[in-house]
Parts: C-alpha cells; structure tokens; sequence
C-alpha cells in the first residue's frame, strides 16, 4: 500500500499544480503552467526518501527495521508539513526565476504582473501526503507491536521448566 502511494504522489506531483497568468509586455495575457516539481524543489527528494525507507523497512528486521519506519514516518510528516506552508501562503519562490525570465520583469515588480491558481492536482497531491503519513505510522506502529510480541514469546520460552504448562512437563511432574 505504501508503494502505491508513494508511486501515486510521484504522478500527481508531475502534474500541474500551478497555473499562472502573465501579463507580457504588449499586454496581454498567457498562462504558464508548472509541476509540483518545478514549483517546489523538496517534493521530489522527499518522496523518494519516503520510497527509500518502505523499502528499507521491507527487506530489514529488528532494530534496522524501526530505523526505516523512523525514517519514512519522518519523511512524509516533513513532506505534508512543508507542502501545507507552501500551499497556504501561495509560496510561488520556486518558480520565480520561470516567471522573471518569460516576462522581462525582476524583483516584488512580478507580483504586480501575475495571478497565481493553485490546481486541484495540488489538492489531491496534499491528499496523498496525508495518507502517506497514516500509511507510515501504522508501518511504525506495527513495527512496535511484533517487537513487543517477539519479546512476550522469548520470556514465556525462558521460562523454568516446572513452570510450564504443556503436556510433557505435567507428565514429568507427577512422577
């Protein structure tokens, strides 16, 4: 399941997130439109940390293996963090030297020039982030739970013998 969204956010965040209107020198209007890749330079690296540690997690065991979950949890919790920032405040930064290059115009002079629509690609992408993050807590949560589990079956086997229950050791204590 973590695979498949991991894999999904890469598609959405290759799709457009931002539409941008630019008013050009003649006056007139074009829009410009630019992938969650170009927009934000983090969202690429980050989903493929959040790959990285599934995979990880899924070829290690013990103390290695909760490491991994650390790692995914981390990366998808900074991913949705930095996304929410970015998409609240309509952080355009990423894209600035695009939008300075096709209208001629540098500086706070470009705010003036343009009009920012976040897609709902954007939307859906934030989305996936959230349930990236759910899908990597129950990876960590779970991780915890066989530990746990592992431990409880090592005490129960290093228990004495005459405290056992089975059949063999009542057998030999009624003798």
């Amino acid at each position: 399941m973590g695979f498949l969204l991991g894999a999904l956010a890469l598609i959405a965040a290759g799709a457009n997130w931002l539409q941008v209107s630019l008013e050009n020198v003649a006056g007139q209007e074009k829009d410009r439109y630019f992938t969650g890749f170009e927009s934000f330079g983090y969202v690429l690296p980050l989903i493929l940390v959040y790959l990285a540690g599934l995979l990880f997690v899924s070829i290690t065991q013990g103390k290695l293996r909760g490491f991994g979950s650390i790692i995914t949890l981390a990366a998808a919790a900074v991913l949705l963090t930095l996304w929410s920032i970015d998409f609240s405040s309509q952080d355009i930064s990423g894209i600035t030297a695009s939008l300075e290059k096709a209208t001629g115009v540098t500086g706070s002079a470009i705010e003036n020039q343009i009009d920012v629509t976040f897609l709902s690609m954007a939307l859906i992408s934030g989305a996936l982030f959230g349930l990236m993050i759910v899908t990597a807590l129950i990876i960590t949560v779970e991780r915890c739970r066989v530990e746990e589990s592992k431990q409880k079956k090592s005490k129960r086997a290093s228990a004495p013998k005459g405290t056992q229950k089975d059949s063999i050791s009542l057998w030999d204590n009624q003798g």
